[in-house]
């Protein structure tokens, strides 16, 4: 996990040596891969043609990170950048805490490839009970690859209950890592199912039967090979196009997928 670590700067409220950091909701990972919450495609909501979700989009997909911090931490304000690989990411919103920020006024302003974000409570402060965070960080993908996200910097405080306030220092850890391989078509969940709705972290056998079971889908619906065509199978260009899907499941389209064989998102 992505940590940082919290210096006690002598307010006897505020815990000495605490960790904050990134982590994904619900799973608590700091590695993301293609789920059904990746955008979905025309073609998955076009029926009967094209039923389930086994179609996304990758670019465009939210990635939600919480911005976390453990129990017993007292503070009243924090204000922290989120810096990530350039170009990776769109900022998409921060959403602060209900529960540690219940009386807040907060504002996020874009920097170069990051976000500040101020998060204050008025006046008084807050301990932090088990699973706190700050809030949850939601960037939007802008390209199809593997990138970094990390808290750059960080001013916490407590309110002394005089007018005045309690500097805490922080130190940044590792960035958490988003992981992002376009050849992650598939989940195997066992030895006889196989499940193309989601990725599952890896490109391996899994993902070339799908891609082997699209090939030669065209995206044109007046072809006969329209039902096979999956946008999410469509990785690979054919030489003299710009980048991006070109229509076709094909053969650049299996030799990118063997280029990322084996690679994983963890």
């Amino acid at each position: 996990m992505a940590a940082l670590l919290v210096v006690c700067a002598g307010a006897p409220a505020v815990q000495a040596q605490a960790l904050v950091g990134l982590a994904v909701p619900i799973t608590g990972a700091t590695d993301v891969f293609p789920t059904t919450a990746w955008a979905q495609t025309p073609y998955e909501l076009t029926p009967p043609l094209f039923p389930g979700d086994d179609d996304w989009v990758l670019v465009g997909g939210t990635v939600a990170l919480d911005v976390t911090v453990p129990a017993g931490v007292t503070l009243g304000a924090c204000a922290f950048d989120v810096t990530w690989t350039a170009g990776a990411f769109a900022f998409g919103g921060f959403d602060p805490d209900a529960v540690l920020f219940s009386s807040t006024a907060t504002f996020s302003t874009p920097i170069a490839n990051g976000v500040r974000v101020n998060a204050a409570r008025l006046g008084d402060n807050a301990t932090t009970g088990a699973g706190a965070r700050l809030g949850t960080l939601r960037l939007t993908l802008s390209v199809a690859n593997n990138a970094t996200v990390q808290v750059a910097a960080v001013d916490c405080r407590a309110f002394d209950g005089v007018g005045g306030q309690t500097d805490v220092s922080v130190a940044p850890g590792p960035p958490a890592r988003v992981g992002v391989l376009t050849g992650d078509v598939a989940a195997r969940v066992n030895a006889t199912t196989l499940d193309n709705t989601r990725g599952d972290g890896t490109v391996d056998f899994e993902d070339l039967q799908v891609l082997r079971s699209g090939y030669l889908g065209a995206s044109d619906a007046a072809s006969p090979t329209h039902t096979l065509y999956r946008l999410k199978l469509d990785i690979g260009v054919r030489p003299g196009l710009p980048p991006g899907a070109d229509g076709l499941i094909d053969f650049e389209d299996l030799q990118l997928l063997r280029a990322q064989y084996g690679l994983t998102a963890f």
